[in-house]
């Protein structure tokens, strides 16, 4: 007898969707048959398959590509706004943030279909005419919560700026000595890596939109020249990977990298030591200018 490819048990066509790395495979599943179509999209709306999987990376080529880092293989994608007088600084929850010359951020999702959302123009205090946004990101998914969620951006002067769902401007956060490298959402606070202050937490008040409360963090400082990055490791933790710099003939050189895990005081959410890692366990990061 010839196998039933078409009719195999939900079972055994789930196992198989499980041994799948890559999402485009999820998708090549799917375009089998029917059957196999119902199974890979019962097991996604229920979020039965792997979540912890290597992104595909974005080539910005003459088209935009997404490069398959396993498969060492790229894909035609096309990009929904078709405009190379923007830049990306950032993604979170799966959007995408774009800034255009007029200072003018877009968040968009390029895998769904729905509406891009943008942001009013952010303040360009030292009259560039390059973009002024290092990095944005999110506190939620707008899709998810459309009404209650906040966008945060690390400006050129390294100053913070957020806007929440439904405001019509930006409001800036400016303090001395805190020029900020990163910056994340992680369990309720903002965390940041700050030049002088080292880690920071904030608590941003949106009842109030010009209060930002600033958690002491126990003196964690760091010293020398060095570029910090804030991640979210496969187990939830927040690590900070440091990245040391030596300036030489008018450039910066790496000279290493060193990952710590950020210990937290249960109550307060401040940072009560960090333990460097002397392994990554099964975590592959990417860390850049954006996220």
């Amino acid at each position: 007898m010839e196998p039933d490819w078409e009719n195999l048990e939900a079972l055994a066509l789930g196992l198989i969707l499980d041994k799948l790395e890559e999402r485009i495979d999820h998708v090549w599943f799917g375009a089998v048959c029917k059957n196999w179509r119902s199974i890979a999209k019962f097991n996604h709306q229920n979020q039965q398959f792997r979540t912890h999987v290597l992104p595909m990376l974005m080539i910005p080529r003459t088209n935009i590509c997404l490069y398959s880092i396993p498969a060492k293989r790229m894909y035609a994608f096309k990009f929904p706004i078709i405009n190379y007088k923007i830049t990306c600084c950032g993604n979170s929850h799966g959007w995408l943030a774009l800034e255009d010359r007029n200072h003018v951020v877009t968040i968009l999702n390029p895998f769904k279909n729905v509406a891009h959302i943008s942001l009013p123009p952010l303040n360009n205090a030292y009259k560039s005419s390059c973009y002024v946004v290092k990095k944005v990101t999110l506190s939620a998914d707008p899709i998810i919560r459309p009404n209650d969620y906040v966008v945060l951006a690390i400006h050129k002067s390294s100053s913070l700026a957020f806007i929440k769902a439904g405001q019509t401007c930006w409001t800036y956060y400016i303090r001395n000595c805190l020029f900020f490298m990163d910056v994340m959402f992680y369990k309720d606070l903002v965390y940041g890596v700050s030049h002088c202050r080292g880690i920071v937490s904030f608590n941003l008040d949106l009842d109030d939109p010009y209060g930002v409360t600033i958690i002491p963090t126990n003196n964690v400082v760091f010293h020398g020249t060095f570029k910090g990055y804030l991640v979210k490791s496969l187990e939830g933790d927040l690590w900070l990977v440091k990245r040391d710099l030596s300036f030489e003939y008018n450039n910066y050189y790496t000279i290493c990298f060193q990952v710590c895990k950020l210990e937290f005081d249960a109550q307060s959410g401040k940072v009560k030591q960090m333990v460097k890692l002397e392994s990554l366990g099964d975590n592959v990061l990417f860390v850049g200018e954006n996220t």
